[in-house]
């Protein structure tokens, strides 16, 4: 092979490299284009998912706070002897 041939070659080369990144380019602008309302809907969703959860965990929360607060009304002794079980309990893991 000649040394013109290579340089050919190499000239040829460097263009195909250098059409090759300027398409890269476009596509990758163009997938940034079409990527950001597709995120952004797909951040509203997990905005409305978490808030929907939130709401989930504090009317669970609130009616589990309720009957537990029946439960020790019902029941105030065996309450505050499980209360000392579990204070003890904890102490003596909290020493270890």
């Amino acid at each position: 092979m000649s040394v013109a041939q290579q340089n050919s070659d190499l000239s040829a080369l460097y263009e195909d490299v250098s059409v090759l990144k300027h398409d890269l380019a476009e596509l990758i602008a163009h997938l940034r284009g079409d990527a950001k309302p597709g995120a952004a809907s797909l951040l509203d969703g997990l905005d409305k998912t978490a808030q929907k959860l939130y709401r989930d965990a504090a009317t669970n929360g609130a009616s589990s706070m309720r009957a537990i607060g029946d439960q020790i009304n019902e029941n105030p002794v065996a309450a505050l002897l499980i209360a000392a079980g579990l204070g003890y309990i904890g102490g003596r893991l909290l020493i270890r």
